[in-house]
């Protein structure tokens, strides 16, 4: 007698038989076998445990990650947006895991997939979700494989995310000859200088001595293979062969005696995320085989950096998100072991595009060389929508260096592709030499790429106050709090000395150190109207055609600092052009005294020897 008989005839026993009929299937997988019969999950994280033993490959379902025959199917709601994880890491099977987006079976859109068959019985994926999005699962096994499925998903709730400790002091500590009225600012982005270059543009990092390209660089990564690099006594020391030794570059290269030790490039993006070429994983199923290294530097001509404190050394724990095409997108994000200490993540492009011939700076660890930083390059063809082309001085192991805007220090993308490096000459390999318009160029994968990966990764900022302890050393007191970084104290003792530290607020507070400055000794006495050149007191246009005929034809200033408009302790056409500003566009004014005839409240490096003011 069939289950439909039963049914008809004999209610109350349905009940029982049906029951058990309809267990059984749950136990055994049937129950979400068919992409229709998908079994809906909710929340921010969870886990569900059944059998693929019985479960089929309905006609037209895609074959996930290229293999599979036993699948299984879920339906997930994100609960808000941000980046969800999902394993089958307690599975006894070699399992595929993809995921869709999609209503039906035939019209699917792959999001991710993910077959760790080199790794482990371990599938793993991560993307980025938005509030309310559905997203189909798909579990099957390698080749048809099947087993007990566990499959387990988590999306981090939004935690208490601790503030960075205040850092980056200005003045700086241990300053002196502040003027007795200071703007205290921290956690300021560095000035982008100018850099220059030469003819051959890579350079040691010792080398080069903008602060704000050297902070830069410490936000490189080495990938250094773990045989390499090992720990004594807390200490790590590694070992590497010189590159002619390792490559077999001839004598005559630059470069040649100094050790070549990383396998590839990468560029902090987060507290703990590094972001690097997906193809230097491409034969390692995760990161483990490589220790990320900070600060692998040349410390003079001869001197390599060799050994590391364990603050310059991490271990990766899992992907973030990856991309690779033959010839566009390539890269990965990948998260450290823990936050690194002391160095700051590099500001990213979010949005748009770099403009075709914008100057380039690449910063990285070519053929596993001490960082290399070069510049005099710039954006050569930038048709495609995942990569651009430049004439970057790079060379293998260049990989997932970072590639910065010159002009505002953007982070732009990571180098994935390039010329050949070497051929062979006299039996030694010497440098491949192109112009800078010839050869193919070199290819940077677009940051804007991994940007939602990384938007999803990192926790937003936390709202932050800052409160400002400060007064002469020993007598410090609270100020009360600001949500700026920056506040101007006026009144200042000369010849004193003065301490202050600022505590981040937020969920937690997060104190920095303390820094100290002095005051000038003496204070400004002469009394003056700064802009007020001729002097009338009166800023007019004959103010700025007097400093102009100081400039060009050696006519006379009375006051030196009335003429310093821009209150840089210097005379020149910006002090000009800035009071024309001022009096004809409505920019900002002059620097105090301006107003009224007063003495300079800031240093008084130009001076007058008497006043020059009425009364």
């Amino acid at each position: 007698m069939t289950v439909v008989t039963l049914l008809r005839a004999r209610g109350a026993l349905c009940v029982r038989v049906c029951a058990l009929v309809f267990s059984t299937a749950s136990v055994f997988g049937q129950a979400n076998d068919d992409f229709s019969d998908r079994v809906r999950l909710e929340g921010f994280s969870g886990s569900v445990t059944t059998s693929s033993a019985t479960a089929t490959r309905e006609s037209g379902e895609p074959a996930h990650a290229g293999t599979g025959g036993r699948s299984l199917w879920w339906s997930w709601t994100a609960p808000a947006d941000g980046l969800v994880r999902i394993d089958t890491l307690q599975s006894d099977f070699d399992t595929v895991l993809a995921i869709y987006r999609g209503t039906n079976l035939r019209q699917l859109e792959r999001i991710t997939e993910n077959d760790d068959s080199e790794g482990g019985l371990r599938s793993l994926v991560f993307f980025p979700v938005k509030r309310s999005e559905v997203v189909e699962i798909a579990v099957d096994g390698v080749d048809g494989d099947a087993g007990t499925v566990q499959l387990a998903w988590e999306m981090p709730r939004e935690p208490c995310v601790p503030p960075s400790a205040p850092d980056r002091p200005s003045p700086s500590d241990g300053s002196t000859n502040v003027p007795f009225e200071v703007t205290l600012t921290w956690n300021r982005e560095p000035r982008v200088e100018k850099v220059l270059y030469g003819e051959d543009d890579r350079r040691d990092v010792y080398q080069v001595r903008n602060k704000a390209i050297r902070e830069f660089a410490d936000a490189t990564v080495a990938l250094v293979p773990r045989h390499k690099i090992r720990n004594v006594a807390g200490t790590w020391r590694a070992s590497a062969a010189t590159l002619q030794e390792e490559v077999g570059v001839c004598s005559s290269e630059r470069f040649a005696t100094q050790p070549s030790l990383a396998d590839c490039s990468g560029v902090l993006v987060g507290p703990d995320i590094v972001a690097t070429a997906a193809h230097c994983l491409t034969s390692h199923n995760n990161c483990s085989e490589y220790l990320f290294v900070f600060g692998f530097y040349m410390q003079d001509a001869l001197t390599p950096v060799m050994e590391f404190a364990e603050s310059q050394v991490y271990a990766c724990v899992e992907p973030l998100g990856a991309m690779e095409t033959n010839d566009g997108a390539d890269w990965t994000l990948l998260r450290l072991d823990r936050p690194v200490e002391g160095r700051f993540p590099v500001r990213v492009r979010t949005t748009g595009e770099v403009a075709e011939n914008t100057p380039l700076i690449v910063i990285g660890y070519p053929v596993g060389l001490p960082a290399k930083i070069a510049g005099g390059a710039r954006v050569r063809e930038n048709v495609s929508s995942s990569v651009f082309t430049s004439n970057l001085d790079t060379y293998v192991g260049s990989s997932g260096s970072p590639v910065f805007n010159a002009n505002n220090l953007l982070l732009e993308g990571l180098l994935v592709r390039g010329e050949p490096d070497f051929f062979e000459r006299g039996g030694c390999l010497v440098s491949n030499r192109c112009t800078d318009s010839g050869c193919d160029g070199e290819e940077v994968s677009r940051a804007t790429e991994f940007v939602p990966f990384l938007e999803s990764t990192v926790a937003p900022p936390p709202s932050v106050r800052y409160e400002v302890i400060f007064g002469v050393c020993g007598r410090e007191q609270s100020l009360g709090t600001t949500e700026d970084t920056s506040v101007t104290l006026r009144g200042l003792q000369p010849g004193e000395t003065y301490c202050w530290r600022i505590v981040a607020r937020s969920c937690q507070n997060a104190p920095g150190p303390e820094w100290s400055f002095s005051t000038v000794e003496q204070a400004a006495t002469t009394e003056f109207v700064r802009g007020d050149a001729n002097p009338d007191e009166v800023l007019n246009l004959s103010d700025a055609v007097t400093i102009l005929n100081f400039l060009f034809t050696g006519g006379p200033i009375d006051c030196f600092a009335t003429a310093d408009v821009d209150d840089n302790s210097d005379v020149n056409l910006t002090d000009a052009v800035y009071l024309l500003s001022y009096l004809f566009l409505g920019t900002e004014p002059p620097a105090d005294p301006y107003e009224i005839c007063d003495v300079d409240p800031t240093l008084p490096e130009l001076d007058c020897e008497n006043s020059i003011c009425e009364g």
